[in-house]
């Protein structure tokens, strides 16, 4: 008999539980009335079951409900993180050449409204001189100008370790008049003209028929 009442009860202790919790998780009355009904066919039995055989089925029925009541911890996997190496863009290695400001003075040409130079006697020896002059100037004046200024321009020693100097003159956007100087058969002569002492040392490149006509006037004496 007690071997009987202590299957009900054990069975009574795991039933009651599992179906009122059941019913809690799920919200369905029906299985949580049978879990009440369950526990107090428990209780009475229990009244009719022995006191040492009740504290050990009581024992057994914590233990039952413990495991019944706890949930099984989720294991989710988080998505494995991309361990895909991000390529940064390639960054070309050549060396960015920038031109650097020169540092020869150009003032002796004080009629230009600008003055461009080319400074490369690091590779060739040769530094390039592009004067512009004011468009309304007459073109024959304007290479006038700049061939008297030539004269000081080769003689500072902002151009020393260069053996040659091309001079272009702009009238407007047109070069009318080009030559370049040996420097290293330019010899000052006090007493000659300037354009002529220049023009010694020089071979003329680019000459338009305007400037051509006033050296002819003036003249110069040229070597093409």
């Amino acid at each position: 008999m007690k071997t009987l009442l202590a299957f009900i009860i054990v069975g009574l202790a795991i039933y009651a539980p599992i179906c009122i919790i059941v019913g809690a998780i799920k919200k369905n009355k029906t299985s949580i009335r049978r879990g009440v009904i369950a526990l107090v066919a428990l209780v009475i039995t229990f009244i009719l079951y022995p006191s040492d055989a009740t504290k050990k089925v009581s024992k057994d029925t914590t233990e039952q409900t413990k495991n019944v009541s706890e949930k099984p911890k989720e294991t989710s996997k988080k998505p494995a993180e991309s361990t895909k190496k991000v390529e940064k863009p390639v960054v070309s290695k050549e060396k960015n050449e920038t031109k650097e400001e020169s540092k020869i003075n150009t003032s002796v040409f004080r009629y230009a409204k600008k003055v461009d130079v080319t400074d490369a006697r690091d590779i060739t020896k040769h530094i390039t001189v592009t004067v512009f002059m004011d468009k309304k100037l007459r073109e024959g004046l304007a290479a006038q100008h700049v061939l008297n200024q030539t004269y000081d321009f080769v003689q500072q020693t902002d151009i020393k370790g260069a053996d040659t100097l091309t001079v272009g003159v702009m009238v407007g956007e047109l070069r009318v008049f080009q030559y370049t100087v040996d420097l290293t058969k330019f010899v000052p002569k006090e007493a000659e003209p300037m354009i002529n002492v220049v023009l010694a040392s020089s071979t003329v490149e680019k000459i338009s028929p305007e400037v051509e006509e006033f050296a002819k006037t003036f003249e110069w004496k040229m070597k093409k």
